[in-house]
């Protein structure tokens, strides 16, 4: 495929994988404001302690087997029937071990009432076998068009069966049972689009066939198997030392803060890996495309992870009820650690292109041995959710170097200032937005926080805009050729307007 062809083709991947990603985060908040009005801070934190085993054990359902496909330039029938069979064995016998290791999570938390939810919870792993493959391949070929329609529709799905069972009063049971129901209906879908497209696979599985595959996707399990347990510890240690009612208001932070980067990063991640994987023998052009990936990257996460900061004591008495308001400092206090680790998150694309993924397990094993005892340190030295979010980001700031140093530089070369660069632009136009826009909302304090609400908002997007379009002119070139062709030649039109004269 030709470079000008190769890059439409990841400008239409990005949109519809924005498009996917605006309507998943629309479902998954709307979700979490009509359960989190029906549910209790309980109920959160009982399937917050049960999806720490799920997203642990996922990554063996997965085998970075999806990685080892996207960067292999050619792939046989043959190996995908091979590929596919392994994943369904796999994850038949990971419902098995899940369903009989209930007794030992309950035992772990101290919580009988979560093993009934780990055993239900566990068919997801032999649900999911059916279509992981099928995902894989849209992926690779960016036919994200496809993927995310379907994604959508299974979201919405989902979405509306737990609102039905959380009417009924069916408690925690509506967010377990709504997630079985969700990747019942992905994978069925995604069964039919293979069917479609004709990748269905025979009733085949020799070693042979996939040997590079396991030995690519090996290192891939553990860096993934260690980077989940990494994500998830500070919730397994607060569940433990604080218990439910703690954890639930600090999950409920955590997915306020995390939710719209956990959502707004694949829209480039998931595109970025297959065509950074297609120049890997490109040095410098791969070079100059990851900093404008992190410079994406960042400038959509920036002001999202500022704006919830400062608008923090609105927005969740207004969307979630005044029952939630001990969420309030933790948003505000994840902030900074959540920006620290996107950058993180945003390099592992870089690595598997290059075909580095033991780099990726190497630098997870680090993390595997800091993060636990951090948290565990703050817990016990603060014996509060705050002390724990603040080590967590301070620690992060200070392994952002040795990342660099060890990982980035001896991929592409010494590039620090221009990475800086990159990094420091967005970070600096969303800290003043944010702060501006805390200070505005203080004398609004007596208005209706839903009034008061969409005046800062507006204010705030204004605010950074303007900032955006005269300080990183090159998210804002980038970001014309990711938008649709009409809003794209308005945002052109409107940019010299926008623009203050004593820029060049």
């Amino acid at each position: 495929m030709q470079n000008k062809d190769l890059s439409q083709t990841a400008f239409k991947a990005v949109r519809w994988t924005t498009l996917n990603t605006v309507c998943q985060v629309g479902i998954q908040f709307l979700t979490l404001i009509i359960l989190g009005r029906l549910l209790s801070p309980e109920a959160f934190g009982l399937m917050a302690m049960i999806m720490v085993v799920v997203e642990v054990v996922n990554v063996f359902a997965r085998m970075g087997l999806g990685e080892a496909i996207i960067y292999k330039k050619e792939i046989t029938q043959s190996e995908i029937s091979s590929l596919y069979c392994l994943n369904v064995l796999v994850g038949l016998f990971l419902f098995g071990l899940v369903f009989v290791s209930s007794g030992f999570v309950g035992f772990l938390y101290s919580e009988p009432d979560v093993v009934p939810l780990v055993r239900i919870i566990s068919s997801l792993f032999f649900i999911s076998s059916f279509g992981i493959i099928f995902e894989v391949l849209l992926r690779k070929h960016l036919l994200f068009d496809t993927f995310s329609k379907l994604n959508v529709a299974s979201h919405f799905s989902g979405f509306v069966f737990m609102v039905l069972l959380a009417l009924m009063g069916t408690g925690v049971y509506s967010l377990v049972f709504g997630q079985v129901f969700l990747h019942t209906v992905k994978s069925g879908l995604l069964v039919g689009v293979a069917a479609r497209k004709k990748w269905l696979p025979r009733p085949r599985l020799r070693v042979s066939e996939i040997t590079f595959y396991l030995k690519f996707g090996l290192y891939r399990v553990l860096a993934m198997s260690a980077n989940q347990f990494n994500s998830r510890v500070d919730q397994l240690l607060i569940g433990a030392m604080l218990g439910p009612a703690s954890l639930g208001f600090y999950n409920i932070a955590f997915r306020v803060i995390y939710l719209p980067i956990q959502k707004v990063n694949p829209i480039l991640t998931q595109v970025a890996f297959p065509f950074f994987s297609k120049i890997q023998d490109e040095t410098q052009r791969l070079k100059r495309n990851y900093l404008k990936y992190i410079n994406l990257v960042l400038s959509l996460n920036a002001p999202v992870l500022a704006g919830l900061a400062a608008l923090a004591h609105i927005l969740i008495p207004l969307l979630l009820g005044e029952k939630w308001a001990p969420s309030i400092p933790i948003v505000q206090a994840l902030a900074f650690y959540v920006f620290i680790r996107s950058i993180f998150n945003a390099s592992g694309s870089l690595m598997m292109a290059k075909g580095k993924a033991n780099w990726t397990f190497y630098w997870n094993m680090i993390m595997l041995l800091v993060i636990p005892t951090t948290t565990f340190l703050a817990l016990k030295v603060s014996g509060s959710i705050i002390g724990v979010c603040v080590a967590l980001g301070s620690m992060f700031f200070v392994f952002f170097f040795f990342h660099y140093a060890l990982f980035l530089r001896n991929l592409l070369g010494p590039f620090f200032k221009e990475y800086m660069l990159a990094l420091c632009r967005p970070f600096l136009l969303a800290a003043s937005m944010g702060v501006f826009t805390y200070l505005l909302s203080l004398p609004l304090q007596a208005w209706p926080n839903s009034v008061s609400a969409v005046i800062l908002i507006t204010f705030g997007i204004s605010f950074y805009s303007v900032m955006i379009l005269n300080f990183n002119q090159q998210f804002a070139d980038e970001l014309e050729k990711f938008l649709p062709g009409k809003i794209g030649r308005f945002l052109s039109i409107i940019r010299p307007k926008l623009t203050f004269s004593f820029i060049a």
